[in-house]
This record gives C-alpha cells, structure tokens and sequence, in this order.
C-alpha cells in the first residue's frame, strides 16, 4: 500500500506528464479524512515541497448540519 506522499508524488509525475506547469500545481490542497497535504513550489523547477498538518481540518459539511 503507497503512502500518502507517494499517491501524491504519483500525482504530481502524472500532471506533470500532461503538461501541467509548476505554477499550475504550487499550493493544490488534499485532504485524508482530518489531515491535510499541501504541495508548494521550491526552488527547483520540477520539485516540490509537502506540508502537513494532521487532524487540523474542519469539516465544513459538520459546521452547516452543526446546531
């Protein structure tokens, strides 16, 4: 089973291999359940660097149905 990083770094290859510019990628958000990975452009062209941050997110669906 692939971690997360490398189901996203597939990713980044795959969009990369269809044209997709760096700029086009920097700051694309995803998300498992609460936590949640953000790609940011580094100082080379092709690369870039993952964020994290674990149980951080908020379920916006939970704040609409939330009384």
């Amino acid at each position: 089973m692939k971690t997360n990083a490398e189901l996203i770094s597939d990713w980044i290859t795959e969009q990369k291999n269809l044209g997709k510019t760096d700029e086009e990628l920097n700051n694309k958000t995803f998300y498992e359940g609460s936590d949640i990975y953000i790609i940011k452009k580094s100082g080379k062209k092709g690369m870039f660097d993952l964020k994290c941050t674990f149980g951080g997110a908020v379920s916006l669906d939970d704040l609409r149905t939330a009384k």
